[in-house]
């Protein structure tokens, strides 16, 4: 954890490197974890991930808000479009972990798990440019699909413990993607210019 803080501080000293902002909060953090946090303390950090700064622990519309929280942070980070999937796989991978955790805990599919809708928006508005219109639609397609569970978000959903939890929100990110992709090539033809 220190030498990969140490080695992106560096690099925002070298030319052709560039700092992230994210790896380095990832690397702070497990600094903190290996200075010895106490067992007790792990369970309070993994529902912290969890619920995505306790956002899931909200009585109104708790994966709505988690999802909104998350595309206005990347909105507002510097987080490019092609630096997003670096920050999103590692994520996918935490999402199973303390998903399943969570679950373990608090039986199947609790509401208060909301990191699955975080990792399922940012798969929603990766690889596109970061615009409001692609954020906004993003965040719009990824809720209905969440919400609605079509096609395979369904199936998804009905895999076990924590791989179910965060697939069916992965497979709503992938088609509300496709559902950028298709906008965006409407209005290319019909000039509209919004994306």
């Amino acid at each position: 954890g220190l030498t990969g803080a140490g080695i992106e501080v560096v690099q925002e000293f070298i030319p052709w490197r560039e700092a992230s902002f994210v790896d380095l909060l990832a690397d702070l953090l497990g600094i903190i974890l290996a200075l010895g946090v106490k067992r007790k303390y792990l369970f309070f950090i993994w529902e912290m991930l969890g619920s995505v700064l306790f956002i899931g622990r909200s009585s109104i519309g708790p994966g709505t808000l988690s999802s909104l929280f998350v595309i206005l942070i990347y909105g507002l980070l510097p987080v490019t479009k092609n630096s997003l999937p670096v920050v999103v796989f590692p994520l996918f991978f935490v999402s199973l972990w303390v998903s399943t955790l969570m679950e373990d805990k608090y039986g199947h599919d609790p509401p208060q798990v909301t990191i699955d809708e975080a990792v399922g928006v940012l798969f929603a508005v990766m690889f596109h440019r970061k615009t409001v219109a692609v954020l906004l639609v993003g965040f719009l397609l990824f809720r209905l699909f969440d919400i609605t569970k079509p096609l395979f978000v369904r199936k998804a959903q009905e895999l076990p413990s924590g791989i179910g939890i965060v697939m069916d929100d992965v497979v709503a990110g992938i088609l509300a993607n496709l559902g950028i992709v298709l906008i965006s090539q409407v209005d290319k033809i019909i000039y509209m210019g919004i994306f």
